[in-house]
């Protein structure tokens, strides 16, 4: 009987971030050393609500919340810049948030070291279907309720200029300021 034995893997939440996701760490006050860190999920434990992720070029590992956690996220399409029009169309890479200004610090060129630094509004960084994102902004009485959950990038509507998300709750269609990877 083959198989038997063997745990099955259980399907992922809409908003997880997958096995091998590269991560910057911030927001940790116990273990404040590690801010800044890069780090990749090694594992998600939804009963706890953490990530095991293990710190690139350390023999260390940590759990930590997701708030804790930015993404790192290529594949990234920069649009409607308008004071660097030339780089819209451009591949960039998110490599943070400032949430005070919400804008993304985003690598811009294929080149890690060469690459363009530069923050960038939310709405001019277009995200890859898979991408992970956290709802924030809704005002709707009937919408705040997604503040603050995670999601799934589906897809973009182009018709609509909204984001697809696969919440838990079902499918959204977001605008762009309302989703943060």
């Amino acid at each position: 009987m083959g198989g038997m034995g063997r745990r099955r893997e259980r399907a992922p939440e809409p908003g997880e971030l997958p096995k091998g996701q590269q991560v910057r760490i911030h927001g940790l006050k116990s273990a404040a050393t590690h801010n800044s860190k890069i780090a990749r999920v090694t594992k998600y434990d939804p009963s706890k609500g953490r990530y095991t992720v293990e710190l690139v070029g350390e023999d260390n590992s940590l759990s930590v919340k997701r708030e804790n956690l930015q993404q790192i996220v290529s594949g990234c399409r920069l649009e409607g810049l308008t004071g660097s029009a030339q780089l819209n169309g451009q591949q960039c890479t998110i490599i943070g948030f400032d949430p005070a200004k919400k804008r993304y610090m985003v690598a811009v060129g294929s080149n890690p070291s060469t690459a363009k630094h530069m923050g960038v509004k939310t709405i001019n960084v277009r995200l890859p279907t898979n991408t992970s994102v956290r709802v924030e902004g809704l005002q709707s009485a009937a919408a705040q309720s997604l503040n603050g959950t995670y999601g799934t990038v589906t897809s973009f509507d182009e018709s609509s200029g909204r984001y697809v998300v696969k919440l838990k709750s079902g499918t959204k269609k977001l605008k762009p300021e309302n989703v943060v990877a």
